[in-house]
């Protein structure tokens, strides 16, 4: 066994294989990258938002739809007060 095929179809076959091989490392490769850059705009996306650089449409909406609440003054509505 010294390893070099019988005959040429074999040779082709190999190369072929060794060939797709090659092609299929550098897609991983730029998919990789891709993967990549989406999870790091995600990542900024959410730093921005969360220390409110950005206002989101959805947060500017809600905050309009619901009127802020209104605080009760408990001794106003007994008519008591606190002495000091």
């Amino acid at each position: 066994m010294n390893g070099i095929p019988d005959n040429q179809s074999n040779m082709i076959e190999t190369s072929d294989s060794l060939e797709a091989v090659g092609v299929f490392r550098g897609w991983k490769n730029v998919f990789f990258g891709i993967v990549l850059a989406c999870l790091l705009l995600t990542q900024a996306a959410f730093w921005l938002i969360n220390l409110k650089i950005v206002e989101t449409p959805a947060a500017a909406d809600s905050a309009v739809a619901t009127p802020p609440s209104q605080t009760a003054n408990p001794a106003a509505e007994t008519g008591t007060t606190r002495a000091a």
